[in-house]
């Protein structure tokens, strides 16, 4: 099913390339599509919106090198990650950022976001029993976590499952994160 939809939406992703369209209401690239080279960036350069450019590229790589992988509670590695973990390890792999451990830690960091204002990077919370679930939202509904059934997977917030389940959204100030890094 994951490679008809990545099927589908490589189909209009070319269809739509001679259009331009905000990033919020662009389909998601394939995979084969992403390139793994980063363009650098000016420090005086760097806004808002230019972290988050090329943010989705480097996300839909991280769920390339990670997905199938099993979920494990305490885990951080392909070999077994839980939701907190997959989050901490694409943060650190991804952007050089480091983030809590626990989801009960992630979810204190940042500003609160409205569903509907959702963009790419955003940390998204669920309530989902004994222990609240985080993932990473890529677009269009889509996000991409370590689900305790199916390892590391994208899934749709508007599925019965996470909409009746969904707590809160976060977004991390990365602009100042990453110049601090640097």
């Amino acid at each position: 099913m994951l490679k008809y939809s990545l099927l589908l939406i490589g189909i209009f992703y070319l269809t739509g390339c001679s259009n331009i369209q905000s990033p919020k209401n662009t389909p998601l690239p394939t995979p084969e599509t992403v390139t793994t080279e980063p363009t650098p960036t000016p420090i005086a350069a760097i806004e808002e919106p230019a972290p988050r450019v090329n943010f989705l590229d480097k996300l839909l790589i991280q769920f390339q090198e990670w997905k199938g992988t099993g979920y494990r509670m305490g885990g951080m590695s392909k070999s077994g990650t839980d939701c907190s973990g997959f989050v901490l390890m694409t943060f650190r792999e991804k952007f050089g950022i480091e983030l809590p451990r626990s989801t009960s830690e992630q979810n204190k960091l940042g500003q609160d976001v409205k569903k509907t204002d959702l963009v790419s990077g955003d940390l998204v919370f669920f309530h989902t029993g004994r222990y609240d679930h985080v993932g990473i939202y890529l677009q269009d509904g889509q996000f991409l976590h370590a689900s305790t059934r199916a390892g590391v997977k994208i899934s749709n917030l508007s599925d019965f499952y996470w909409k009746t389940r969904y707590w809160k959204a976060k977004r991390l100030d990365l602009t100042q994160q990453i110049q601090k890094k640097i």
